[in-house]
């Protein structure tokens, strides 16, 4: 399994497929970024400086490419990466 700062690295350079279990049990594949170049410019956060600080709780918001919005997942729950 991947460290949390490698995730971070890993989303921040371009879309990664995770699969995670959500907080429900439900299991979930992602296709998301925080890789700003990927997601269109009306859909970026107001403050940038957010998305490295919310990782530092192990906590990801991401960008999900197909469904076209901000996501957020515990790296605890991640399954896999790709």
């Amino acid at each position: 399994m991947q460290t949390v700062e490698d995730l971070k690295q890993s989303l921040a350079a371009g879309i990664v497929t995770v699969t995670f279990k959500k907080v429900n049990g439900d299991i979930r594949v992602m296709d998301c970024t925080t890789n700003l170049q990927h997601v269109p410019p009306s859909k970026w956060p107001k403050d940038k400086i957010q998305l490295s600080e919310e990782s530092k709780d192990k906590t990801f918001r991401v960008y999900d490419v197909n469904a076209q919005g901000w996501r957020s997942f515990h790296s605890d729950s991640v399954i896999e990466l790709v």
